[in-house]
């Protein structure tokens, strides 16, 4: 016995565009390729499709509070930096619900400003972007109001000189709204890019209606695709060893408390202390909170990509060590 089967025979693309459905974020785009492959080309989704750091706002490993900020570079939620003008910028952790992690970003200018006051981040890698087309997107609102401001991208080669992409005037609301803006990073193949001091930067700059102002940011986010897709949440876990990999803060191993023997006058190593994640590069090491010393005192930190230790000169003969300090160091861009 055969069976014959009357069903004529369909375009499922048609058929499925007929359906009154969401696409999503340029979800239509994606809809009209034949290809899993062109997807991920489309979208740039080959692993981590984030490249800022820290774009959920969560690690903040120099404090949660930063207070009367003023000159270039300032940084605050770790991987982000601010300049201001004047001693009138405060930038502080915020979280929608309290007890759970924060989650966004709040910068509060109490006076009006003189220049252009940025939130920004620096991305290294400039060799692999070379040519490429990048979104970057944020979301965002303002205490009360609107507020103008500006989405730029910017390269900085140390060889060749810098220059802003492009930048993007947009308003900010009394409500969460997210924002983007795309932009083609130039062909550097015949530049000298030097990966330890070039970068491309993203930044929100306030536009030319200079005034007092409250902002929140969250989910920030910048990849290799010609539109902005869903914000990529990674675990705190994750995004503190990405963090760590350019600024770090902590005591030596075992908080000092080991003791060492030498004799007066000597230099001797009174511990040190491996990073959890090899550093950018060799970072300047600092002394936040100065150690206890017993019969030395503070010679130098020596430091490598790995970690450091604190070399001290010896007061006396005998037992020696350098307690309970806090360090930090630093190998941002």
């Amino acid at each position: 016995m055969s069976l014959t089967s009357n069903i004529p025979q369909v375009n499922i693309k048609e058929e499925l565009s007929s359906l009154k459905t969401r696409p999503g974020i340029k979800g239509k785009q994606v809809y009209e390729l034949d290809t899993a492959e062109e997807v991920r080309d489309l979208i740039g989704a080959r692993g981590r499709k984030n490249l800022i750091i820290n774009g959920g706002f969560d690690v903040w490993q120099r404090g949660t509070a930063n207070t009367a900020i003023s000159g270039i570079a300032h940084y605050t939620a770790d991987r982000w930096c601010s300049n201001a003008s004047a001693a009138t910028l405060s930038v502080e952790a915020g979280r929608d619900t309290a007890n759970l992690p924060y989650n966004r970003l709040r910068i509060i200018q109490t006076a009006t400003p003189t220049i252009h006051n940025m939130l920004q981040q620096r991305v290294e890698g400039l060799n692999e972007l070379s040519g490429k087309t990048m979104t970057f997107s944020i979301e965002a609102k303002v205490g009360s109001g609107t507020k103008d401001f500006a989405l730029v991208a910017y390269i900085s080669i140390a060889a060749g000189g810098s220059s802003t992409i492009l930048s993007k005037i947009v308003t900010f609301t009394s409500e969460y709204a997210r924002f983007e803006f795309t932009f083609d990073v130039p062909d550097m193949s015949s530049s000298t890019i030097n990966n330890a001091t070039d970068f491309l930067q993203v930044y929100v700059q306030d536009a030319s209606d200079f005034k007092p102002y409250t902002a929140d940011f969250k989910e920030a986010q910048l990849e290799l695709a010609p539109f902005a897709t869903e914000f990529e949440h990674r675990s705190y876990g994750e995004e503190l060893a990405l963090c760590q990999r350019y600024y770090w803060r902590g005591g030596l191993q075992d908080s000092g408390a080991s003791l060492f023997y030498g004799v007066t006058a000597m230099a001797g190593h009174a511990g040190g202390t491996s990073f959890p994640t090899r550093m950018r590069v060799i970072p300047t090491v600092t002394t936040i909170t100065a150690p206890t010393y017993t019969n030395a005192t503070a010679n130098a930190l020596l430091a490598s990509v790995d970690g450091f230790v604190d070399r001290v000169t010896v007061t006396a003969n005998g037992a020696f060590r350098s307690l309970l300090g806090v360090y930090s160091a630093d190998a941002e861009l």
